[in-house]
């Protein structure tokens, strides 16, 4: 029986894993370099200009973000008493929503629905409250 020279000869498959986090990352990278520079040679302002108006526009988004994340957190606090204590409203013996709540109270369906009247809520009691303080000067 005679072997022929191939079947001597192994053969190897490398599979190139394209799934690879460096290789993916690696055109964004270039394609936010070029953008971030071709921005600085075509901005419009000087770079004090623009750092004030970036400045600015951060503090706004500071202010909105904390004023959102203090509402999401009252409503945490408030569902989470709620859930503990087992009064949801509606869930009383009468069947009746709790008369604390305001004009606004009305029987919910489910847990998110009640979360996001009591956010209401309290959003307009926030509003009323500082639209009655003296401003700052």
């Amino acid at each position: 029986m005679a072997r022929s020279r191939d079947d001597d000869r192994e053969i190897i498959y490398i599979e190139r894993d394209d799934r690879d986090s460096s290789s993916a990352l690696r055109p964004l990278l270039i394609g936010l370099a070029l953008g971030l520079g071709a921005g600085l040679l075509f901005a419009p302002r000087s770079g004090e200009e623009t750092r004030r108006l970036l400045q600015k526009r951060l503090r706004k988004l500071r202010a909105s973000t904390g004023a959102t994340l203090g509402d999401l957190s009252e409503r945490i606090h408030d569902g989470v008493d709620a859930f503990r204590s087992g009064e949801w409203p509606g869930d009383g013996d009468d069947g009746a929503p709790d008369e604390a709540e305001g004009e606004d109270a009305r029987p919910v369906s489910s847990a998110r629905e009640e979360l996001e009247r009591r956010l209401a809520v309290a959003r307009t009691r926030r509003r009323t409250s500082a639209a009655s303080e003296e401003p700052v000067a």
